[in-house]
């Protein structure tokens, strides 16, 4: 795939550095490549590391203006922080279907619980929709927050920095939303029974 795409680099400069790149470098990119899948207990998977060198690859095309600028130590110091970075990417994809198929099979079993089946009178779709309902409701930096740190488990100080807040406002900005979430699932509740 990378060969192919190669054809597309205009400069023949260009698509000689970074073939040569790619053929004396291919063993320590896909080194670093399954050392993150392992450290990320990915151990079983080890044999995508060639596709995250691909990939890799392709990231490192589309960015030929800071690639021409770089000596050919910075290059391959680039292209390792790049697969590194792509595998570090599927890792967190991976975590986030694993989770998914986790919470589907939990969801499940409480479905189950008598206690689950007594408190809702709704469907399970509808639950969704008013969970989806009350977070649209609410005001945007109280929805990434939320969504930062419970559906995407970012840390304190992740969330500070993708929100701009100080670290010690970030548990405050989220007891808010939580709180928020409350009246609003309370509100919509009262007003379906009042329906």
């Amino acid at each position: 795939m990378f060969f192919l795409l190669l054809q597309t680099i205009e400069d023949q400069k260009d698509r000689e550095r970074l073939t040569e790149f790619y053929l004396n470098y291919f063993a320590l990119l896909k080194n670093k490549a399954t050392d993150v899948l392992i450290r990320c207990g990915l151990s079983d998977k080890t044999n995508l590391a060639e596709d995250l060198v691909q990939d890799a690859m392709i990231r490192l095309m589309k960015r030929m203006e800071t690639i021409q600028k770089l000596s050919d130590p910075q290059l391959v110091a680039y292209g390792v922080k790049t697969v590194q970075s792509c595998a570090l990417d599927y890792c967190r994809r991976d975590a986030v279907r694993h989770k998914a198929v986790l919470a589907q099979e939990t969801l499940e079993e409480v479905q189950e619980d008598p206690v689950w089946q007594a408190y809702s009178d709704d469907s399970e779709q509808q639950l969704f929709l008013r969970l989806g309902q009350v977070l649209a409701a609410l005001p945007p930096r109280d929805r990434d927050i939320l969504i930062y740190k419970y559906f995407l488990e970012y840390s304190d100080k992740r969330i500070s920095e993708l929100l701009g807040i100080k670290g010690d406002s970030v548990r405050m900005a989220l007891t808010r939303a939580r709180q928020k979430v409350k009246t609003f699932w309370h509100l919509e509740t009262v007003g379906k029974e009042e329906v």
